[in-house]
């Protein structure tokens, strides 16, 4: 990864490791509150559910773009080279069409949602499923980055 993709890279870092220093604070602060001062913080639970679906997608994002996530290549490294560039690509191509369908999917949910608001935050339910379309397209961003611009560049 080089330039830009770089950048985004980082950033999308950033934001994740921000989120769960976010996440941890408030499950200290409600855990301070609950049992040294009895008094829990009613929000904590909700936002910590919600920041955690963002960090899942965000950190999901990352794993593709430093191909950290799971795979299986016993057999697959079996096959002859020029199999597995086929096999690759394929891949490639069959889980970007998924990615985009869930994109899709998610910005319809979010859509819906925008009204409805969650019952102990001032925020709308959108704000509950805005990270599928978002970590979706990140991820959808880097496995174009990696796999056509490698030797471009990057963007």
């Amino acid at each position: 990864m080089e330039g830009n993709s770089k950048r985004r890279y980082n950033l999308l870092e950033w934001i994740t490791a921000i989120i769960l220093m976010v996440i941890l604070a408030v499950t200290f602060a409600n855990v301070v509150g609950r049992y040294i001062a009895n008094s829990p913080i009613f929000w904590s639970d909700e936002l910590n559910t919600n920041l955690f679906v963002w960090l899942t997608f965000l950190g999901s994002a990352i794993a593709v773009s430093t191909n950290e996530h799971m795979s299986i290549s016993f057999f697959f490294n079996k096959l002859p080279t020029k199999l597995q560039m086929i096999l690759k690509y394929v891949g490639i191509i069959i889980t970007i069409i998924t990615f985009c369908y869930l994109v899709v999917q998610g910005v319809m949910a979010t859509m819906a949602l925008k009204d409805q608001r969650l019952s102990s935050l001032p925020f709308s339910r959108a704000w509950s499923f805005a990270p599928i379309p978002i970590g979706f397209s990140v991820m959808i961003y880097f496995l174009i980055i990696k796999n056509v611009f490698k030797n471009k560049g990057g963007l």
